[in-house]
């Protein structure tokens, strides 16, 4: 039975590793974060498994303090992973060292059980006849742990909650997905916290997790928000598109603005250009001229800034379009 959860667990790691190599082709916010909770999930799978098939205890007792502390740590990335996800917790840095701070102190409690024995101690249990190693913890240092990881994963899912409740309906499928695999997770790690199986199931959970919030983030929303929300704006081949979601992240710009703004290497970087030509979700149909470097010569473009609405009127971002003029003028 442990040759096949072993082997079952290093498929998923497999997969999650590729799904990390495809990410990184994403140069944008949530890629980032998407790949940092992916490599804490791989230390928290691994330290569990070595915890598990190690024949040395010490080493075995490490191991399983390690997968207590990369699961505190995982539970922190997924939250940051939120918060570029939903855009909700930002200018929040004071409470972000505060987190960071306290696990990097728990996190040292954990570790430091391998000298002091304080947190984590073996236990053998016999099971058809075979001596088996389980992992049995000590009050209140444990606690301290534990508690603080249910608060996080608690605050991950409200801020989800609280962001797909309020999200326009045009947004809403990209949330409620996230939410239903974060539940899920969270059910199956209850059950089997509450089993006394020597194999912890509940890391398929989060390798789950991890792969399906890669691709439905990185790629399955992110394509199809961008298809929708192209769908509202009237482009020619000849001018230049620059998109932004309702969280002004840039989401789209064609060739076109990127050879006018030569400084664009990413489509983060147009949210640092037209940050100052923003006008408000409030004001529609403005407009301005602007001189560009192209080919050698100069041209004159007419740039056009616009909401984006539904057809029931719901916000959903805002575009710039950029006309080139030259022949006119």
């Amino acid at each position: 039975m442990k040759l096949i959860y072993t082997g079952f667990i290093l498929l998923f790691l497999i997969i999650m590793l590729t799904v990390v190599q495809r990410a990184k082709r994403k140069n944008d916010k949530i890629a980032k974060s998407m790949i940092r909770l992916i490599y804490s999930v791989c230390i928290t799978v691994l330290s569990s498994l070595c915890a598990i098939i190690l024949p040395s205890e010490p080493v075995a007792l490490f191991m399983q303090s390690l997968h207590y502390a990369s699961t505190e740590w995982t539970l922190i990335f997924l939250l940051m992973f939120f918060e570029e996800y939903t855009y909700s917790l930002k200018g929040k840095q004071p409470v972000r060292i505060a987190v960071y701070l306290y696990s990097g102190i728990t996190s040292l409690i954990l570790l430091s059980n391998i000298f002091f024995n304080h947190v984590i101690y073996c236990e053998y249990v016999d099971i058809d006849g075979i001596s088996c190693r389980v992992f049995r913890t000590y009050s209140p240092w444990y606690e301290i742990h534990a508690y603080f990881s249910y608060l996080i994963a608690a605050f991950a899912l409200f801020v989800l909650l609280v962001e797909t409740i309020k999200a326009k309906s045009f947004y809403r499928k990209k949330y409620l997905p996230a939410v239903v695999a974060l539940v899920l997770t969270f059910v199956m790690e209850g059950i089997c916290s509450a089993s006394d199986s020597m194999l912890d199931y509940a890391l398929f959970g989060y390798m789950s997790l991890g792969i399906f919030l890669t691709y439905y983030s990185v790629y399955y929303v992110n394509n199809r928000l961008i298809a929708n929300t192209l769908s509202y704006v009237t482009t020619e081949n000849s001018g230049g598109v620059v998109c932004f979601d309702i969280t002004d992240r840039c989401i789209y710009a064609n060739e076109v603005a990127f050879s006018l703004y030569e400084d664009a290497k990413t489509l983060a970087d147009f949210e640092t250009i037209f940050e100052k030509y923003k006008y408000g979700k409030d004001v529609t149909g403005k407009k301005w001229m602007e001189t560009f470097e192209k080919d050698g010569n100069k041209h004159y473009f007419e740039i056009n800034y616009d909401i984006l609405e539904t057809e029931k009127n719901d916000y959903v971002g805002c575009f710039f379009y950029l006309y080139d003029k030259t022949e006119d003028i």
